[in-house]
């Protein structure tokens, strides 16, 4: 079951005057994003091998089918800022490698965006960009990529051996004026790098 937390109206600490409230009814919910109004989420149902998409609404109305049941895996759900398209990346045995699409939220055919980005994508806050981690295993390095979200462009960040790979699940990304913060942790340390959002990537 999916959960929310409203807070109240009048100013209050953290985690005091919180209203929860159920968002789901079953317990077949894995996966969730809110939109940024609030007023829509789109979670992961799975049942056993096989996971679809659907599009809720936090005011209460029925579910509605994005994606039907199918051996995928979804992960890295995250609305467009204007709250009109959903990105997320599928893994299955035909993109074993993680592929990141876009398609609108009330309905429509699937965009491929990118393919071998993982299982975890950070986005810039205006989703123009996004990080990902890479593992070459040719070279043996393991890379924190940035990249267009429409076209080919990328760079890499940083790179480290692959004996000490980036975690996808860590990375993390914040705007400061016109910085963008890198959170990213290794196996053994934790660093936090930094990039410009308005520097667009370039293909290696």
């Amino acid at each position: 079951m999916l959960y929310g937390f409203l807070r109240g109206r009048t100013p209050a600490a953290p985690f005091q005057n919180v209203t929860l409230k159920q968002l789901t009814t079953n317990s077949k919910a894995a996966l969730a994003t809110l939109s940024p109004d609030g007023k829509l989420f789109v979670y992961v149902s799975r049942v056993g091998a096989h996971e679809s998409l659907w599009l809720g609404h936090v005011g209460g109305d029925e579910p509605v089918a994005l994606r039907t049941p199918a051996e995928v895996t979804y992960r890295s759900l995250s609305f467009s800022p204007d709250g009109g398209s959903l990105y997320y990346v599928a893994v299955s045995d035909e993109y074993l490698s993680g592929t990141l699409f876009r398609m609108r939220v009330l309905g429509g055919v699937p965009e491929k965006l990118r393919d071998n980005v993982g299982v975890k994508v950070a986005f810039a806050p205006d989703m123009k960009q996004f990080a990902y981690v890479r593992h070459d295993a040719e070279k043996k390095i393991s890379s924190v990529v940035i990249a267009d979200t429409e076209g080919a462009g990328e760079r890499e960040l940083v790179s480290r051996p692959d004996h000490l790979p980036f975690r996808s699940p860590s990375l993390r990304g914040r705007r400061t004026g016109r910085r963008s913060h890198w959170a990213l942790s290794p196996t053994r340390a934790a660093r936090v790098l930094r990039s410009s959002w308005s520097r667009s990537p370039t293909a290696r």
